[in-house]
């Protein structure tokens, strides 16, 4: 069977991945990792063809030439809050041209996944775990699936969720080859020739404003990461980002992966997101030995009655740690905050700001919370009636607030937001540093680019604000 596996178009850089649903802040991207892992599991049996308009920069017309010049029998696509509603459009134009069925992955498919398949919707299947093999099942007719729910001729059915418990579980490798690999860029890499890598689904802790906690928790073999991280080497790629939602979420395993990356002389330099309560300085010392030059760290707020209330289970002075551990390996870190979580005041996020200025952290990302479908914060800004249940469309990036919170109004927590942003990098000796920091002529232009893009977001919020 003929599958393509597409990123549709858009009038931005979106990110639809992993249950990811922004618009780029500085244009990054990266594979679409839905469909990366899908790939592997799919060519085994099917032939396969990836478009990702938003890498190419392609517009509706040009990509939906190239889809009826492949002429598939089935579309397998990402989507999120959003874009979908003008993915809609464009996938309804795909099914009506090709006959092809519909089968989506992305954020809103978590939540009631059953409204977006009635009759009038082009979708006519929904994932709900994009490393599941049972897509193939789907694929020869047979239903129920597990993880899948799709519209049948008895009507929309749903397979049994089943979701991943922190066992171990073999994914088919991944095929990058399949991918435009020199269109994509990210803040944090160090090679224009780098590539995602996945090495385990999911996460196992429970924060509010998060959907990950929902999806289950499981991990890949460790000979299946080296294999793909040996072949990547082989085809020229020399950066590595892992996605996982937590990297090193299980020391016993990561301490296995990090000790086989270092025996197989890979020497690829990499970047991670994790926690500091997973991680120490013995476990730093040995990630950076197996390449790791960048750690980005969830810190969400410098208040420690605001970590507590939204259950993300660390504390704030272990962060301090961590980063000073950090900067004795040389790793580079990122720090990322949430601005107007319920419960937040004004004095709480200048705390916060202040602690993003002195704690050290090379970078900051702040970002405004959003209450995302399928997640505890969602159902208490709905239950307190700081949130619309209809109000689907938003912005994952944080270029908008959604909630007002105690005296904060949405207007105000976006200029607290763009306040702090322009407050972390606009300090003289910050660039100075940074300058001195640069270890390529792809890191100056990746670093240039990032800066620019950052006054060109700020400087567009104060003309709307001032319009």
């Amino acid at each position: 069977m003929r599958i393509l596996l597409l990123n549709p178009p858009g009038d931005q850089v979106y990110l639809r991945d992993y249950y990811c649903s922004k618009v780029s802040k500085a244009d990054y991207l990266y594979e679409p990792l839905d469909l990366l892992m899908l790939s592997g599991i799919l060519k085994r049996e099917h032939d396969l063809k990836v478009i990702d308009a938003i890498a190419m920069r392609s517009g509706p017309k040009e990509t939906l030439c190239e889809i009826l010049d492949f002429a598939p029998e089935a579309v397998v696509f990402v989507s999120g809050a959003v874009s979908f509603e003008r993915d809609r459009l464009f996938l309804q134009e795909v099914k009506d041209r090709t006959r092809a069925r519909m089968i989506g992955s992305g954020d809103l498919f978590l939540d009631n996944p059953a409204q977006y398949l009635g009759e009038d919707s082009p979708v006519d299947a929904v994932l709900l775990d994009f490393t599941d093999e049972s897509v193939l099942d789907y694929l020869k007719g047979h239903v129920p699936c597990r993880n899948i729910v799709c519209r049948a001729q008895a009507g929309i059915v749903s397979g049994p969720v089943v979701r991943g418990k922190g066992e171990e579980f073999h994914l088919p490798q991944p095929d990058h080859s399949l991918f435009p690999i020199g269109r994509y860029q990210y803040p944090f890499v160090r090679d224009a020739r780098f590539a995602t890598v996945l090495t385990d689904y999911g996460c196992p802790f429970h924060c509010s404003f998060c959907v990950m906690s929902g999806i289950g928790f499981k991990l890949r073999d460790v000979d299946s990461v080296i294999e793909e991280l040996r072949t990547l080497k082989n085809r020229g790629v020399r950066e590595i980002y892992f996605d996982d939602q937590t990297f090193a979420a299980r020391r016993k395993r990561t301490r296995d992966l990090l000790e086989r990356m270092i025996i197989e002389k890979l020497n690829m330099g990499w970047c991670c997101f994790t926690r500091v309560d997973v991680v120490d300085e013995e476990m730093l010392s040995l990630m950076k030995r197996a390449g790791c030059h960048t750690i980005m760290f969830g810190v969400e707020s410098a208040d420690q009655a605001m970590l507590d209330r939204h259950q993300k289970g660390i504390r704030i002075d272990r962060v301090s740690g961590m980063i000073r551990a950090c900067v004795r390996l040389r790793i580079s870190t990122v720090a990322t905050f949430i601005i107007g979580l319920p419960g937040d005041t004004r004095d709480s996020i200048e705390r916060t700001v202040r602690y993003a200025l002195s704690c050290g952290c090379d970078f900051a990302s702040f970002n405004i919370a959003v209450p995302r479908a399928g997640t505890p914060l969602r159902e208490e800004s709905v239950r307190d009636g700081l949130l619309a249940r209809e109000m689907k469309d938003m912005d994952q990036s944080g270029s908008r607030a959604f909630l007002k919170t105690g005296n904060l109004a949405p207007e105000e927590i976006e200029r607290l937001k763009d306040a702090a942003v322009r407050r972390f990098y606009g300090r003289p000796f910050y660039l100075l540093h940074q300058l001195f920091r640069i270890t390529s002529f792809y890191d100056l232009k990746r670093k240039i680019g990032g800066f620019f893009a950052i006054i060109r977001r700020s400087s567009r919020r104060r003309k709307e604000g001032d319009a």
